[in-house]
């Protein structure tokens, strides 16, 4: 009469996992080089995303602004401000502030409840609400001929944006 095994040898379970370290190695090499060859796709994709989100703000922002835009133009980077009906915050008619700060030469949205002036100090209870929009801005200027606004705005890891918005002052 034969034995009947009811478990693995020894030598059998070391060969199991040694062929299961090596097919593992090999996956994870191939795992790593979709990802290497991945990467320029992945951040084309977060560039186009974050151009996408930008264009979608400036859109609501312009073509739903109320009354007249006052616009202070700079070589480099101009302060648009006007009050629109879009809102980040759920402020009724919220006023809305496009300039680049100095220091990080950032683009930076600023929507509060009642116009400010930029170089004049003002009352933290105004509520203020910031969003840093681009990094690295190399320029923001901001026209307008009445009937359009006309943006540009150039930063190091964005494409160049020009927009031409209609003005559609309510």
């Amino acid at each position: 009469m034969k034995k009947q095994r009811k478990a693995f040898t020894l030598v059998e379970m070391m060969v199991s996992v040694l062929l299961m370290s090596i097919l593992f190695t090999y996956l994870y090499g191939a795992i790593s080089n979709i990802r290497k060859t991945n990467k320029p796709y992945t951040d084309r994709s977060t560039l186009i995303k974050k151009e996408n989100r930008l264009f979608d703000l400036f859109s609501s922002d312009f073509l739903l602004s109320v009354g007249k835009a006052e616009i202070t133009q700079f070589p480099k980077y101009d302060i648009v401000q006007f009050s629109t009906s879009n809102s980040l915050y759920q402020i009724q008619n919220p006023i809305v502030t496009y300039v680049v700060s100095k220091k990080e030469n950032a683009l930076l949205r600023i929507e509060t409840f009642k116009k400010f002036k930029i170089n004049e100090p003002f009352n933290v209870e105004d509520l203020i609400y910031t969003d840093i929009l681009v990094k690295d801005t190399l320029g923001f200027n901001v026209n307008s001929d009445g009937s359009y606004f006309y943006l540009l705005l150039r930063a190091k890891k964005l494409n160049p944006m020009l927009l031409k918005l209609p003005y559609v002052s309510k």
